[in-house]
């Protein structure tokens, strides 16, 4: 899943909770995702998405186990690239 910069950047402004004209994105799986991420990230906003609190506590874990960042991001892209597959599925289902 990794694309590259784009992929670093939506990532990293769904904790600023774009809109999705904010990089012009209509892949409704990435657009999910980043409300996730934006839940999980925000705290005021954890229950906005029921997914948010378990994202929440992965990433709090990974901190735990890898304190160095780079490592720490590094090891959680499966994480992510696996809630995006899923999404897929999901809007492939819904047609």
């Amino acid at each position: 899943m990794r694309q590259g910069s784009s992929w670093a950047i939506t990532m990293t402004s769904a904790r600023s909770k774009p809109s999705s004209s904010t990089f012009g994105l209509t892949d409704k799986a990435l657009l999910r995702l980043a409300k996730i991420v934006h839940s999980a990230d925000v705290r005021a906003n954890r229950d906005a998405d029921p997914i948010a609190t378990g994202l929440e506590a992965i990433a709090v874990g990974y901190s735990l186990r890898f304190p160095d960042d780079l490592e720490n991001l590094e090891r959680q892209f499966d994480v992510y690239d696996a809630l995006y597959a899923w999404r897929r599925l999901q809007v492939a289902r819904e047609g």
